[in-house]
């Protein structure tokens, strides 16, 4: 039978020494490493809660900073028992106010959790279920009463004490639902339990002299215990589940109280926990990119953890809100709202914010229309405006259809009429040459039809069509029936034409028309509201460094449809936070550009809308008169692609270097590497024109602007890997001296090649 889950974890109790499962469970966390159902025991339990929560860290904290607090452990309490020695009102309520918890991902149904309590009736386990539980955190209390210090807890008609009397490490019961259980013990392989001393019995025999059944239970938990290691330590040496414990015999009493002592232990639960991070890889069979080994097994270690600041489930939760917001054009209500949500977010991050206000005109709300008239039939065709191209006015433009054939876009043959030019995603990427410098592994390509979208950015032949006196051109898309609605291409000069796109559907049955009556006139209109005072914001913020006079930018901007376009700044909020605060040799200023969708109005003469901030704050940048000198920079685009391998272009082979030892990290990495030299795709182009060495991840293919709301490619996991592997770039880069990092590259691409490779003049990539 099939089981609801595919893996569990098991968390033992121990009460004080469960400081060390707190080491063991933020190296989990760290690593991205959630299991989908959890079960805990006593102190075990406890921990649990912030692991649910996903709050790095908060269980150490609370321990090694309350423990000698009387509302956390009041031993005065132990010889009455009226009162718990432990105060649990403090650990799930009180401590709001100094640690707060993450209820709302600790409610979040995708990980269930049980506690596990002993009911005083019986003896028997009695498993409570976030969700189902009136109370889960009473059932915490409940499943941490241990049987000599503290009363028994009632709860949904259940009275309770520790879970470990009755179920002590309770793995049958998550391997009844789940498929591979993962155990964490509190005791080193071998440990085993003492026969119950006599003043213990004797106590035991008159707390539960009422109850047969509990008696029974209490007297027997020793053996119980025992028996149950031997069972766990035969079905782990079978294969059978996946036990971590402590990898030496743990030393500290009960009700420990030394924070010298409990800190040690800590460190030892994370060092344990981070030895059999490969072999429990393999066991779950993670792909986590998060995860990262070398040739001994070992983890790898980061200077800074990504998953301290973010997670995937986060990082989802923060691109499906910009994409709920609609798609953002430059300047209209949901971009405006999308840089509303990042200034909030770098102010609460205790970041100053500054802002470069733009104004400029844009146009909105296109209307077009398209209709063939022949004889005394008028066929209307649907069709959308190329938005920027041209306005036809008040009357339609009308005149004979011309299909423009020419591989080179000529429309001389063209000039009075209406112009009809066939467009697909091959014929654009065969204008696109890119060298690659390298790729892991080997055999990683490059996507097919990179590059389309920067030729549909700006379509170049449609200004050659205007100069040739062409009334209006019909772009027919063949890779779709449907008509494009597409923002691209967003980097068109007016032309003073309209143009409109249709679909292949449509573009056969014009055809059709064409050939059977080539007197056919079409009209044109395309009409569309004027905003002349239209108003936008660049926003950027900077984390001063140790050393002066030299600046690493990272530059994205905040333009887009869908999740994926464009997605960049989410990932640059989180790698602020991991960064502030951190002792930085350079200052970091971090770039949130706008005006991609308006970039004839914004652009320098690279076709980077990063080229106007550049232009406006040289002093953060062009190292002259006490300027600041940028030695890096990294643009981010287009982030958790799943079926798309990386791509990142790179302005030197110090930049190679760098990119290469940070996929050393990566599990499985996947990543193609091109050299610079004759531009960048995307944001990185005017940095890497402005001789900022550049790393820009710009991974894309057709599909990305064709479909550009298809969010089903989306993958928050990738997206975590590849902020991941950008705080890894950022960090090697502030180590290494400015020479190591070294300058553009800017030599001629042909010169470089073999001159049978060197290929014809149309081939080289003019981005």
């Amino acid at each position: 039978m099939q089981k609801k889950y595919k893996s569990a974890l098991v968390v033992e109790g121990g009460a004080l020494r469960g400081i060390h499962t707190a080491g063991v469970m933020d190296v989990l966390m760290r690593c991205n490493i959630y299991f989908p159902y959890v079960i805990g025991v006593s102190a075990g339990a406890l921990n649990t809660y912030n692991y649910i929560s996903h709050q790095i860290g908060r269980s150490a904290d609370i321990l090694l900073h309350y423990i000698r607090d009387e509302r956390y452990l009041n031993l005065k309490s132990i010889p009455n028992r009226k009162e718990s020695a432990f105060g649990f009102d403090f650990m799930f309520y009180g401590l709001q106010e100094y640690l707060p918890f993450d209820l709302e991902t600790f409610n979040d149904p995708s990980q269930a959790f049980v506690v596990v309590a002993t009911n005083l009736a019986d003896g028997q386990p009695v498993y409570f279920r976030k969700g189902e539980c009136s109370d889960i955190f009473k059932a915490g209390a409940a499943s941490a009463s241990l049987p000599l210090i503290s009363p028994p807890v009632e709860l949904d008609g259940f009275t309770c004490i520790d879970g470990g009397v009755a179920d002590p490490i309770p793995f049958r019961k998550a391997m009844e639902e789940s498929e591979k259980v993962v155990v964490l013990l509190t005791r080193h392989r071998g440990f085993r339990k003492r026969t119950m001393p006599f003043a213990e019995r004797e106590t035991a025999k008159q707390l539960y002299k009422s109850s047969p059944q509990m008696l029974e239970a209490a007297l027997s938990a020793n053996d119980r215990y025992n028996d149950t290691l031997d069972l766990l330590e035969q079905m782990e040496d079978e294969g059978q589940l996946f036990v971590v414990r402590p990898s030496k015999e743990i030393d500290i009493s009960l009700l420990e109280r030394n924070t010298e002592n409990l800190g040690r232990l800590y460190q030892e639960g994370v060092q344990d926990g981070e030895s059999v991070l490969h072999a429990l890889s393999e066991y779950l069979g993670l792909t986590n990119a998060l995860l990262q080994f070398s040739d001994n097994g070992a983890l790898r270690r980061r200077k800074y953890e990504i998953g301290n600041y973010t997670s995937a489930e986060r990082l989802l939760a923060q691109v499906q809100g910009m994409a709920d917001l609609g798609v953002r054009e430059t300047g209209n209500r949901a971009h405006q709202a999308f840089l509303e949500r990042i200034y909030a977010h770098l102010t609460e991050l205790g970041l100053r914010v500054h802002s470069d206000p733009y104004y400029f005109s844009r146009l909105e709300t296109f209307e077009a229309s398209f209709t063939v008239q022949y004889a005394d039939v008028c066929v209307s065709l649907p069709c959308s405006a190329i938005r920027y191209a041209g306005l036809s006015g008040s009357e339609p433009v009308e005149g004979v259809l011309s299909v423009v054939r020419d591989k080179n876009y000529r429309f001389i043959g063209a000039r009075g009429k209406i112009a009809v030019v066939h467009l697909n995603a091959e014929i654009l990427n065969n204008t696109a040459r890119y060298e690659q410098s390298f790729s892991v592994p080997e055999e990683a390509m490059l996507p097919e039809y990179f590059g389309v979208g920067e030729k549909l950015a700006s379509f170049g032949s449609l200004t050659v069509a205007g100069l040739a006196g062409v009334k209006g051109v019909i772009c027919v898309w063949d890779d779709d029936g449907s008509v494009p609605d597409w923002v691209v291409p967003y980097a068109q000069n007016d032309v003073g034409i309209p143009c409109v796109w249709i679909g292949a559907a449509d573009g056969a049955h014009l055809q059709q028309i064409m050939d059977e009556h080539p007197e056919a006139i079409a009209k044109i209109q395309v009409t569309a509201e004027a905003q002349m005072h239209a108003q936008t914001q660049t926003l950027y913020c900077i984390l001063p460094g140790q050393e002066s006079g030299e600046s690493v930018i990272v530059h994205t901007h905040t333009e887009g449809s869908g999740m994926i376009e464009e997605n960049g700044a989410i990932a640059m909020l989180s790698l602020i936070d991991a960064l502030r605060g951190k002792p930085l040799r350079r200052t970091h200023i971090f770039v949130f550009g706008s005006g991609r969708y308006r970039l004839p109005m914004f652009k320098s003469e690279q076709t980077s809308c990063c080229g106007q901030w550049l232009r406006m704050h040289r002093d953060l940048w062009d190292g002259k008169q006490g300027h600041l000198r940028a030695v890096a920079s990294i643009a981010i685009e287009h982030l958790g692609i799943a079926d798309l391998p990386d791509v990142v272009f790179s302005s030197n082979t110090g930049l190679d270097g760098v990119y290469m030892r940070a996929l050393e990290y990566c599990t499985d990495p996947c990543a193609v590497v091109l050299r610079a030299y004759s531009g960048i795709f995307g944001e990185g182009a005017a940095l890497h024109h402005a001789g900022i060495p550049c790393l820009a991840f710009a991974a894309e293919d057709a599909r990305l602007w064709v479909h550009p709301c298809d969010d089903s490619r989306f993958s928050a996991q990738k997206m975590l890997r590849q902020t991941q592997t950008a705080l890894d770039c950022l960090t090697l880069l502030d180590d290494m001296p400015r020479e190591s990092i070294g300058r553009v590259q800017k030599q001629p691409l042909r010169s470089r090649l073999p001159y049978a490779e060197r290929g014809t003049k149309h081939e080289k990539s003019d981005d």
